[in-house]
Protein backbone atom coordinates (compact mmCIF):
# COMPACT_ATOMS: atom_id res chain seq x y z
CA UNK A 1 0.00 0.00 0.00
CA UNK A 2 2.73 2.67 0.62
CA UNK A 3 4.88 1.41 -2.30
CA UNK A 4 1.54 2.08 -4.53
CA UNK A 5 0.89 5.60 -2.56
CA UNK A 6 4.75 6.61 -3.23
CA UNK A 7 4.48 5.41 -6.72
CA UNK A 8 1.51 7.94 -7.64
CA UNK A 9 3.00 10.56 -6.07
CA UNK A 10 5.59 10.45 -8.27
CA UNK A 11 3.54 10.47 -11.16
CA UNK A 12 1.75 13.34 -9.92
CA UNK A 13 4.97 15.69 -9.22
CA UNK A 14 5.78 14.77 -12.95
CA UNK A 15 2.78 15.72 -14.30
CA UNK A 16 2.67 19.20 -12.20
CA UNK A 17 5.91 20.14 -13.79
CA UNK A 18 5.22 19.50 -17.39
CA UNK A 19 3.79 22.73 -18.58
CA UNK A 20 6.23 24.82 -16.66
CA UNK A 21 9.20 23.29 -18.97
CA UNK A 22 6.75 23.30 -22.22
CA UNK A 23 6.94 27.25 -21.42
CA UNK A 24 10.08 27.18 -21.18
CA UNK A 25 10.78 25.27 -24.23
CA UNK A 26 8.04 27.93 -26.14
CA UNK A 27 9.96 31.06 -24.76
CA UNK A 28 13.53 29.73 -25.82
CA UNK A 29 12.34 28.91 -29.34
CA UNK A 30 10.47 32.04 -29.51
CA UNK A 31 13.80 34.30 -28.11
CA UNK A 32 16.00 32.22 -31.42
CA UNK A 33 13.50 33.58 -33.93
CA UNK A 34 13.62 37.20 -32.41
CA UNK A 35 16.97 37.42 -32.19
CA UNK A 36 17.75 36.67 -35.80
CA UNK A 37 19.01 38.97 -38.51
CA UNK A 38 17.58 42.74 -38.98
CA UNK A 39 16.70 41.94 -42.55
CA UNK A 40 14.70 38.72 -41.49
CA UNK A 41 10.77 39.73 -41.46
CA UNK A 42 8.36 37.09 -39.20
CA UNK A 43 4.89 36.94 -40.61
CA UNK A 44 2.54 34.85 -38.10
CA UNK A 45 0.56 32.04 -39.09
CA UNK A 46 -1.91 30.76 -36.89
CA UNK A 47 -1.18 31.11 -33.41
CA UNK A 48 1.67 30.34 -33.02
CA UNK A 49 3.76 29.84 -35.87
CA UNK A 50 6.38 32.56 -36.96
CA UNK A 51 7.81 31.97 -40.63
CA UNK A 52 10.49 34.21 -41.95
CA UNK A 53 10.01 36.17 -45.31
CA UNK A 54 13.12 37.71 -47.30
CA UNK A 55 12.87 41.26 -48.31
CA UNK A 56 14.07 41.41 -52.41
CA UNK A 57 16.94 44.27 -52.68
CA UNK A 58 18.76 45.81 -55.61
CA UNK A 59 22.02 47.17 -54.81
CA UNK A 60 22.77 49.84 -56.94
CA UNK A 61 25.82 51.87 -57.70
CA UNK A 62 27.04 55.17 -59.45
CA UNK A 63 29.11 57.45 -60.66
CA UNK A 64 30.62 59.42 -57.64
CA UNK A 65 30.85 62.69 -59.38
CA UNK A 66 28.61 63.64 -61.81
CA UNK A 67 25.20 65.45 -60.64
CA UNK A 68 22.19 65.73 -61.09
CA UNK A 69 22.72 61.70 -62.15
CA UNK A 70 24.62 61.28 -59.27
CA UNK A 71 27.18 61.85 -56.57
CA UNK A 72 28.23 60.07 -53.44
CA UNK A 73 27.35 61.47 -50.00
CA UNK A 74 27.58 59.91 -46.13
CA UNK A 75 28.28 56.57 -47.87
CA UNK A 76 25.55 56.48 -50.31
CA UNK A 77 24.75 57.02 -53.77
CA UNK A 78 21.90 60.14 -54.73
CA UNK A 79 20.89 61.65 -57.24
CA UNK A 80 18.82 61.35 -60.07
CA UNK A 81 19.57 57.65 -60.75
CA UNK A 82 18.73 55.82 -57.60
CA UNK A 83 15.57 57.92 -58.15
CA UNK A 84 14.68 57.05 -61.17
CA UNK A 85 15.67 53.03 -60.54
CA UNK A 86 13.38 52.96 -57.04
CA UNK A 87 10.33 54.60 -59.07
CA UNK A 88 10.33 51.47 -61.37
CA UNK A 89 10.75 49.25 -59.15
CA UNK A 90 8.10 50.24 -56.47
CA UNK A 91 5.09 48.17 -57.44
CA UNK A 92 7.36 44.98 -57.25
CA UNK A 93 8.50 45.59 -53.60
CA UNK A 94 12.20 45.77 -53.89
CA UNK A 95 13.94 47.89 -51.64
CA UNK A 96 17.15 50.03 -53.35
CA UNK A 97 20.09 49.88 -51.54
CA UNK A 98 22.54 52.50 -53.61
CA UNK A 99 26.16 52.25 -52.68
CA UNK A 100 29.20 54.29 -53.04
CA UNK A 101 31.48 51.52 -53.49
CA UNK A 102 34.51 53.71 -54.64
CA UNK A 103 35.58 55.64 -58.16
CA UNK A 104 33.12 54.91 -61.04
CA UNK A 105 35.73 52.43 -62.10
CA UNK A 106 35.35 50.35 -59.68
CA UNK A 107 31.46 50.95 -60.05
CA UNK A 108 31.42 49.30 -63.37
CA UNK A 109 33.62 46.62 -61.96
CA UNK A 110 31.52 45.83 -59.25
CA UNK A 111 28.60 45.30 -61.74
CA UNK A 112 30.81 42.90 -63.88
CA UNK A 113 31.36 40.97 -60.94
CA UNK A 114 27.77 40.59 -60.41
CA UNK A 115 28.20 42.14 -56.28
CA UNK A 116 25.91 45.36 -57.59
CA UNK A 117 22.82 44.72 -59.84
CA UNK A 118 22.12 48.30 -61.75
CA UNK A 119 23.78 51.15 -62.73
CA UNK A 120 23.36 54.32 -64.88
CA UNK A 121 25.86 54.56 -67.75
CA UNK A 122 26.73 55.16 -71.13
CA UNK A 123 25.95 52.75 -73.95
CA UNK A 124 29.78 51.65 -75.19
CA UNK A 125 30.82 48.74 -77.42
CA UNK A 126 33.54 47.74 -74.21
CA UNK A 127 29.91 48.03 -71.86
CA UNK A 128 28.03 45.92 -73.68
CA UNK A 129 30.53 43.46 -74.36
CA UNK A 130 29.79 43.16 -70.17
CA UNK A 131 26.47 44.34 -69.25
CA UNK A 132 22.51 44.31 -70.64
CA UNK A 133 21.10 47.46 -71.31
CA UNK A 134 17.72 49.16 -71.71
CA UNK A 135 16.49 50.18 -75.36
CA UNK A 136 15.16 53.19 -73.53
CA UNK A 137 17.24 56.31 -72.18
CA UNK A 138 17.34 57.48 -69.13
CA UNK A 139 18.58 61.46 -70.10
CA UNK A 140 20.53 63.28 -72.85
CA UNK A 141 23.60 64.27 -71.27
CA UNK A 142 24.71 67.27 -73.87
CA UNK A 143 28.59 67.51 -72.89
CA UNK A 144 31.00 70.64 -72.73
CA UNK A 145 34.66 71.17 -73.33
CA UNK A 146 36.06 73.58 -70.03
CA UNK A 147 38.70 75.09 -70.41
CA UNK A 148 41.12 77.41 -67.62
CA UNK A 149 39.78 80.99 -68.78
CA UNK A 150 43.03 82.33 -68.86
CA UNK A 151 43.79 79.66 -71.93
CA UNK A 152 40.58 79.32 -73.53
CA UNK A 153 40.46 78.57 -77.16
CA UNK A 154 37.97 78.80 -80.20
CA UNK A 155 36.30 75.45 -80.69
CA UNK A 156 34.15 75.18 -83.32
CA UNK A 157 34.78 71.11 -84.27
CA UNK A 158 37.23 67.99 -82.58
CA UNK A 159 40.11 69.37 -84.70
CA UNK A 160 40.30 72.46 -82.51
CA UNK A 161 41.54 69.97 -79.80
CA UNK A 162 44.25 68.42 -81.62
CA UNK A 163 47.30 68.36 -79.46
CA UNK A 164 46.02 69.32 -76.64
CA UNK A 165 46.11 67.38 -73.05
CA UNK A 166 42.93 66.53 -71.84
CA UNK A 167 41.47 65.02 -68.15
CA UNK A 168 39.34 62.05 -67.88
CA UNK A 169 38.29 60.24 -64.87
CA UNK A 170 39.02 56.40 -64.01
CA UNK A 171 36.32 54.86 -66.24
CA UNK A 172 35.10 57.39 -67.80
CA UNK A 173 33.27 57.37 -71.25
CA UNK A 174 32.44 60.26 -73.41
CA UNK A 175 30.90 57.86 -76.24
CA UNK A 176 32.36 55.75 -78.56
CA UNK A 177 33.09 58.05 -81.31
CA UNK A 178 34.82 60.90 -79.06
CA UNK A 179 36.82 58.24 -77.04
CA UNK A 180 38.04 56.97 -80.03
CA UNK A 181 39.07 60.44 -81.26
CA UNK A 182 40.38 61.76 -77.90
CA UNK A 183 42.77 57.64 -77.64
CA UNK A 184 43.71 58.36 -81.08
CA UNK A 185 44.76 62.45 -81.19
CA UNK A 186 45.73 63.30 -77.48
CA UNK A 187 47.38 63.22 -74.19
CA UNK A 188 44.39 62.13 -72.02
CA UNK A 189 45.49 61.87 -68.01
CA UNK A 190 43.02 59.83 -66.18
CA UNK A 191 42.78 60.76 -62.26
CA UNK A 192 39.99 58.93 -59.38
CA UNK A 193 38.01 62.46 -58.43
CA UNK A 194 36.59 65.00 -60.05
CA UNK A 195 38.20 67.66 -57.68
CA UNK A 196 41.72 66.24 -58.72
CA UNK A 197 40.69 66.40 -62.26
CA UNK A 198 38.93 70.26 -62.11
CA UNK A 199 41.91 70.98 -59.67
CA UNK A 200 44.45 70.16 -62.37
CA UNK A 201 42.49 72.11 -65.16
CA UNK A 202 42.71 75.20 -62.44
CA UNK A 203 46.49 75.28 -62.04
CA UNK A 204 46.77 75.17 -65.82
CA UNK A 205 48.36 71.41 -66.22
CA UNK A 206 45.50 70.32 -68.37
CA UNK A 207 43.83 72.51 -71.41
CA UNK A 208 40.58 71.37 -71.39
CA UNK A 209 37.98 68.66 -69.79
CA UNK A 210 35.25 67.01 -71.82
CA UNK A 211 32.55 66.70 -69.28
CA UNK A 212 28.62 66.79 -69.07
CA UNK A 213 27.22 70.49 -69.10
CA UNK A 214 25.00 70.30 -66.04
CA UNK A 215 27.49 68.07 -64.03
CA UNK A 216 30.66 70.20 -65.00
CA UNK A 217 28.62 73.45 -63.94
CA UNK A 218 27.92 72.29 -60.83
CA UNK A 219 31.09 71.05 -59.80
CA UNK A 220 32.83 73.86 -60.26
CA UNK A 221 30.41 76.11 -58.54
CA UNK A 222 30.66 73.12 -55.55
CA UNK A 223 34.86 73.45 -56.13
CA UNK A 224 34.75 76.87 -56.04
CA UNK A 225 36.13 77.48 -59.10
CA UNK A 226 33.60 79.11 -61.14
CA UNK A 227 36.05 83.05 -61.19
CA UNK A 228 38.72 80.09 -63.38
CA UNK A 229 37.02 77.41 -65.11
CA UNK A 230 34.06 77.42 -67.96
CA UNK A 231 32.64 76.19 -70.68
CA UNK A 232 32.99 77.07 -74.43
CA UNK A 233 30.05 77.46 -75.79
CA UNK A 234 29.80 75.13 -78.25
CA UNK A 235 29.24 71.24 -77.40
CA UNK A 236 30.98 68.51 -78.33
CA UNK A 237 28.74 65.58 -78.05
CA UNK A 238 25.32 64.84 -76.69
CA UNK A 239 25.45 61.31 -75.24
CA UNK A 240 22.72 59.17 -73.45
CA UNK A 241 22.26 57.72 -70.12
CA UNK A 242 20.82 54.36 -69.64
CA UNK A 243 20.37 51.47 -67.13
CA UNK A 244 22.89 49.00 -67.16
CA UNK A 245 21.96 45.57 -65.41
CA UNK A 246 24.76 43.25 -64.41
CA UNK A 247 24.10 39.90 -66.56
CA UNK A 248 24.87 37.80 -63.01
CA UNK A 249 21.87 39.44 -61.61
CA UNK A 250 18.25 38.13 -61.75
CA UNK A 251 16.98 41.81 -62.48
CA UNK A 252 17.45 41.18 -66.48
CA UNK A 253 14.21 39.78 -66.50
CA UNK A 254 12.95 43.09 -66.21
CA UNK A 255 14.07 44.62 -69.21
CA UNK A 256 10.99 45.17 -70.89
CA UNK A 257 9.76 46.66 -67.38
CA UNK A 258 12.40 49.04 -67.38
CA UNK A 259 11.54 50.50 -71.21
CA UNK A 260 7.73 50.47 -70.34
CA UNK A 261 8.32 52.05 -66.85
CA UNK A 262 11.10 54.49 -68.64
CA UNK A 263 8.94 55.65 -71.32
CA UNK A 264 5.96 56.44 -69.24
CA UNK A 265 8.05 58.55 -66.84
CA UNK A 266 9.47 60.51 -69.90
CA UNK A 267 5.85 61.14 -71.34
CA UNK A 268 4.65 62.28 -67.54
CA UNK A 269 7.27 64.66 -67.33
CA UNK A 270 8.79 62.83 -64.44
CA UNK A 271 12.44 62.14 -65.15
CA UNK A 272 12.16 66.05 -66.08
CA UNK A 273 11.34 67.27 -62.77
CA UNK A 274 13.18 65.03 -60.80
CA UNK A 275 16.49 66.28 -62.76
CA UNK A 276 15.33 70.04 -62.14
CA UNK A 277 14.92 68.74 -58.44
CA UNK A 278 18.55 67.28 -57.72
CA UNK A 279 19.71 70.18 -60.08
CA UNK A 280 18.54 72.22 -56.74
CA UNK A 281 19.49 70.12 -54.26
CA UNK A 282 22.79 69.82 -55.54
CA UNK A 283 22.98 73.67 -56.06
CA UNK A 284 21.72 74.08 -52.23
CA UNK A 285 24.83 72.27 -51.01
CA UNK A 286 27.01 75.46 -51.39
CA UNK A 287 24.68 77.96 -49.84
Amino acid sequence: MNIRRRFLNTIFCVLSTLPFALAESTQITLEENVSDSDNTVFAKTGDAELRPTETKEIVLCGHPDYPPVSWAEEGKIVGLAPAIVKQIFQHLDYKVDAKAVGNWKRCLRELELGRVDLAVAYRTQERENLFDFSHEAVIDDPMAIFVNRDHAFPFESWSDLLGKTTGLMLGDSVGNSFDNFLADNLVIERVSKASQNFGKLGRGHIDFIPYGLHAGNLLIQQFGLSDRIVALPNLAITNQYYLAVSRKSDLNQYLDLIDAELQKMHKSGDVKRLTDRYIQIYSAKNL
